[in-house]
């Protein structure tokens, strides 16, 4: 799993985070129609209503086609009705009217690497992270982190990953992100400190449990692998990875 489950939600947060600036020869009124039109184009997509949401977006270009964040934002709606062209066209529409932009950087960094440009996904998620008007840079470390990971680099990943715990300790995705690689290479031991890490965070997510139990039964901690095996059982009684116990012994 990675972190772009999230990406939707940061978005919206840093679109209201982000400024909109203008020129003095800029038509105020259509600025504010096209800011008017953008968050409303927000709200929508957050109420999962892309149909007005994508109204609004295009309603907002049409007042202001130099808006990078309307770009950015209407791109990620094309990514989600899977409008991939649309998507990257209006991604690069982005960049070039405001290439100095973090959130513009990341948003299109983790669409490229939903695209398989893991390379060209990598520079731009660094160079957001590396940005220092950036709010959550390890969030983009993060991302940067995820992309390699599927090459797999994983030299590199761990880096970007403990680039986002040096900024942010306690963050929770990169945890679990250096809890399952670590799996991954058979470091079970320092899966485990990571994954005690994220545990310490508060209630764990199905998967996660799920890969605390994998961590406890390749150290040969059974008891440890049953108390998450339990937990997840009991918390997540119809996912999948309840039902995928089954295959580890715990029935």
């Amino acid at each position: 799993m990675m972190v772009y489950r999230n990406w939707a939600i940061l978005v919206f947060l840093l679109l209201f985070l982000t400024a909109c600036t203008g020129t003095p020869e800029r038509d105020t009124e259509r600025e504010e129609a096209a800011s008017s039109h953008l968050q409303l184009g927000v709200h929508y997509m957050r109420q999962g209503n892309l149909s007005a949401a994508k109204d609004n977006l295009e309603k907002s270009l049409e007042f202001d086609d130099r808006n990078a964040m309307a770009h950015s934002t209407i791109a990620l709606l094309y990514e989600q009705i899977n409008e991939s062209r649309l998507a990257q066209r209006h991604y690069r529409r982005a960049l070039r009217l405001d290439g100095d932009n973090p959130s513009v950087s990341n948003n299109y960094g983790t669409f490229l690497c939903r695209q398989g440009e893991y390379r060209e996904a990598e520079e731009q998620l660094v160079q957001a992270a590396q940005n220092r008007l950036y709010q959550t840079p390890e969030v983009a470390w993060a991302n940067a982190g995820s992309c390699v990971r599927r090459i797999p680099d994983y030299e590199a990943a761990e880096e970007y990953f403990r680039n986002a715990l040096r900024l942010r300790s306690d963050y929770q995705e990169a945890l679990r992100q250096m809890a399952s690689m670590q799996y991954e290479r058979e470091e079970f031991l320092s899966a485990r400190a990571f994954f005690q890490r994220l545990a310490d965070q508060g209630e764990l997510e199905a998967s996660a449990l799920l890969l605390g139990v994998r961590i406890e039964e390749a150290l040969d901690d059974r008891e440890q692998a049953e108390r998450y095996a339990n937990r997840l059982k009991s918390k997540y009684p119809d996912s999948d990875e309840k039902h995928r116990l089954a295959e580890l012994g715990y029935d």
